[in-house]
């Protein structure tokens, strides 16, 4: 097995990071498909499908159904099979979100040295990506006294009475300041399905963060702002229908600086996350891969990632164990 170098030997200056659900679940395992398809309230139809792909991804199930529609619209299917194909895809979206927030971990239930290591590693990045629905970074930064060495673009307007909402005039105002971006949504962002506005939920809103069932029955305008389609072009569509996840997009094209990819397997369903990096500057690239995996099946990883990326870029590969966000003594449950 080829040894995998640890992440502090890598040259470089690592002022960029992008998180995907690999550095969730090594805090929680509770945040893997596994977890969240045992949790998810499905159809029979759908739970069907997960069953006939011998998959727990939803993810996949979604690209297929995905597919299926498009080839029923193609040949011309009967409108009611097409209308259950949407009914299913609709329940799996639905299903997935609902999983993800009655999984979550509850904030109690992290240790504050925990928050505070997640919080210090975050805070040495000048930006920091991610493609989680969860609130681990969230509340490891918002919660540990960091509020003003972090944004993530929400503010009230100048009225302590109006909801957090994102505004494309506040950037300039958190320059200096570890951007916080969520590429896909999250469980704590809303959108205005009337005016198009993107909002964040807060504590202060009433009860807990993760007790979300309540504030939308009081505010059925608003929708849960997370980014679950099966593929990358359908992500791509949903993205360009908030500002806010547009912006978010856009910040990681033109980013330039090196870059530390945690916790993401950079799947084809992300390709418009690969594309936003790889159209960007060249720069150096650092990867995280498990270092258990066998040798033949990590070689292979290592050149599929790597023929993501043009040549311009520098790619390079580290054991995910040696970088503070993948250390055991962070996971909880």
């Amino acid at each position: 097995m080829t040894t995998l170098p640890h992440f502090a030997t890598l040259p470089g200056d690592w002022n960029t990071l992008f998180l995907g659900n690999g550095t969730s679940i090594n805090i929680c395992t509770g945040f893997s498909y596994n977890s969240l398809y045992e949790e998810a309230d499905l159809s029979i139809a759908a739970a069907q499908l997960f069953a006939e792909f011998d998959t727990t991804n939803f993810e996949l199930v979604l690209q297929l159904l995905g597919a299926a529609r498009r080839v029923g619209a193609t040949l011309g299917s009967p409108r009611n099979g097409q209308r259950l194909i949407d009914a299913e895809y609709a329940n799996i979206r639905e299903a997935l979100f609902a999983a993800v927030n009655a999984t979550h971990i509850r904030h109690d239930e992290i240790p504050e040295k925990t928050l505070r290591a997640i919080a210090g590693e975050l805070l040495n990045y000048r930006r920091v990506f991610t493609t989680n629905y969860d609130l681990l970074g969230y509340w490891s930064l918002m919660t540990c006294r960091q509020r003003a060495e972090v944004t993530d673009f929400f503010s009230r307007g100048g009225d302590r009475n109006q909801p957090l909402t994102f505004d494309l005039t506040t950037p300039a105002r958190f320059l200096g300041r570890t951007q916080l971006l969520h590429l896909h949504g999250g469980l704590h962002l809303w959108q205005d399905e009337r005016t198009g506005t993107t909002g964040k939920w807060e504590h202060e809103d009433g009860g807990r963060l993760l007790d979300l069932e309540k504030r939308y029955l009081d505010h059925p305008e608003r929708q849960a702002l997370l980014v679950s389609e099966g593929t990358s072009a359908d992500k791509l569509r949903a993205i360009r229908r908030s500002d806010y996840l547009s912006f978010a997009l856009r910040q990681l094209a033109l980013d330039h600086d090196d870059l530390v990819i945690f916790g993401s397997s950079l799947s084809p369903q992300d390709q418009h996350i690969v594309d936003a990096i790889d159209n960007g500057p060249a720069r150096r690239i650092a990867i995280s891969m498990r270092a258990d995996a066998g040798a033949r099946r990590q070689q292979r990883r290592i050149a599929e990632l790597t023929d993501l990326f043009h040549d311009r870029h520098r790619v390079m590969f580290f054991d995910a164990a040696t970088h503070p966000l993948g250390h055991r003594h962070l996971n909880v449950r």
